[in-house]
């Protein structure tokens, strides 16, 4: 599960997220913890575990009158709204990657 992927993204998406991550750089800077590279950080800097964010994606779904959705939810969104619009399904597994099981030992 901690594959790495890689993710097409559209121009304003980058400049936003540039622009996010420029403001964490400078955050670092004035909170005294050294940069990370990281787009969002905790206050303190470092990174937020994924459970965390995937809660608060779900409280914040609620709370706008969405759907309860999680992290894991938005993978399956990406994957309906895919090919619905008509991706291949090789295509849209490949962008969503693999989530391996492995058998433990006896």
């Amino acid at each position: 599960r901690d594959a790495v992927r890689t993710v097409e993204l559209d121009a304003h998406l980058v400049n936003v997220l540039r622009v996010q991550h420029r403001e964490q750089v400078r955050e670092a800077a004035v909170e005294g913890y050294g940069p990370s590279g990281l787009v969002f950080t905790k206050p303190e800097g470092g990174a937020y575990h994924p459970q965390r964010l995937s809660r608060r994606l779900a409280t914040l779904s609620v709370q706008l009158g969405l759907p309860r959705l999680t992290a894991h939810g938005l993978r399956h969104t990406s994957a309906t709204l895919m090919l619905a619009s008509g991706v291949p399904a090789k295509v849209a597994a490949e962008r969503l990657g693999r989530v391996a099981c492995r058998s433990r030992p006896s």
